[in-house]
């Protein structure tokens, strides 16, 4: 998968470890924009890093939960106050994913080899 298609695409399945991998470099360059575009422009500076963020987040999120076979709308379960955010952390970062190909793709955890390779 390019790096391309992890943070920006909404399509396909995510692994487990692939997302937190890829959320906590997601949050250590927000950080670090964030620190940088604060000291060298001004706070007001830094809302321009939160929507290009969200949007790579959401994406993440998205094919985390194709992962687990459920709807990229799942994610405004996180509107419920209390549960709903518990449940989110929950799906998106322990619940093992789908096994076998499902309506988002084929599983990202089992090893497909080259097409060419005749058996």
């Amino acid at each position: 998968m390019r790096m391309k298609d992890v943070f920006l695409s909404f399509r396909g399945r995510l692994l487990r470890s692939t997302f937190w991998a890829y959320a906590i470099a997601a949050w250590i360059v927000f950080i670090l924009l964030f620190m940088g575009f604060e000291r060298a422009f001004g706070h007001a500076s830094t809302l321009l890093l939160y929507p290009p963020f969200f949007v790579v987040l959401v994406a993440l999120i998205t094919k985390r939960l194709h992962d687990r076979n459920k709807r990229g709308a799942w994610i405004l379960v996180i509107l419920i106050p209390i549960a709903g955010p518990i449940l989110l952390v929950t799906e998106l970062g322990f619940l093992r994913g789908s096994a076998g190909p499902n309506r988002y793709g084929r599983d990202p955890s089992e090893f497909y080899p080259d097409y060419q390779v005749v058996k």
